[in-house]
């Protein structure tokens, strides 16, 4: 049984796509902590892109549209290959922003808020973080996935596959990738501390990884929730 909330990891033929079994997975990670599958009312993913995955997680809480959103910037160096318009018709509430520009909901509106590889392109993560604090009610839960970098070698392995969604993957080339790319990486210690500071607690982390056995790779990265 594939509706089964104790067994959120159920695969199928048909679920067997990477953005599913993240989102699987990411349910899986919340419902350790809240044990309430009514807790999540509506959900916010900042930076959402495409949207797919943010589909993908809304589903996996079995939200409707009108209580699924997305947030991004109006350019960013990979959004020309996104296809944006496509897909976000009739399937979520896409909003966009600006740079520092208060995020366009209420006080205390969302119960779940995501932030996928995004942070570590933002310049003024004080701000956002704040803003997240602002919208998000309390007790809701805070979603982050983002590159681990204790050392230099980490950097440069995140900043060669930066390099490659830009410049290799593309039908069209970013030739402007090394004026325009920004990135302050940390790693799960750096971000705690941060989170710490604008009133988010950690209750559940791990690396994130698609194998069977769990295998780490050297570009690891780590999701966290954040209460």
């Amino acid at each position: 049984d594939e509706d089964d909330d104790d067994d959120f990891l159920y695969i199928t033929n048909r679920n067997c796509i990477k953005r599913v079994v993240f989102a699987q997975t990411m349910k899986k990670a919340i419902f350790d902590y809240i044990k309430n599958p009514k807790f999540i009312k509506n959900y916010l993913d900042i930076g959402c892109g495409e949207g797919r995955r943010t589909v993908s997680i809304g589903q996996e809480f079995k939200l409707k549209k009108d209580d699924i959103y997305g947030i991004d910037v109006s350019s960013f160096q990979e959004q020309g290959d996104w296809n944006r318009d496509n897909f976000i018709k009739d399937k979520f509430n896409f909003s966009t922003i600006k740079d520092n520009e208060p995020y366009p909901y209420q006080n205390n509106f969302f119960s779940l808020v995501s932030s996928f590889m995004v942070l570590h392109h933002i310049k003024d993560l004080e701000f956002t973080l704040q803003e997240v604090n602002r919208v998000l009610r309390l007790g809701g839960i805070f979603l982050v996935l983002e590159h681990d970098c204790f050392h230099f070698v980490d950097k440069m392995l995140a900043d060669i596959e930066h390099s490659m969604y830009s410049m290799v993957y593309p039908e069209k080339q970013f030739k402007n990738f090394r004026d325009d790319f920004y990135t302050n990486y940390f790693n799960y210690i750096e971000l705690d501390i941060i989170m710490k500071k604008f009133g988010f607690e950690l209750v559940n982390s791990d690396y994130l990884s698609y194998s069977m056995n769990k295998t780490i790779l050297s570009n690891r990265s780590y999701w966290a929730v954040y209460k």
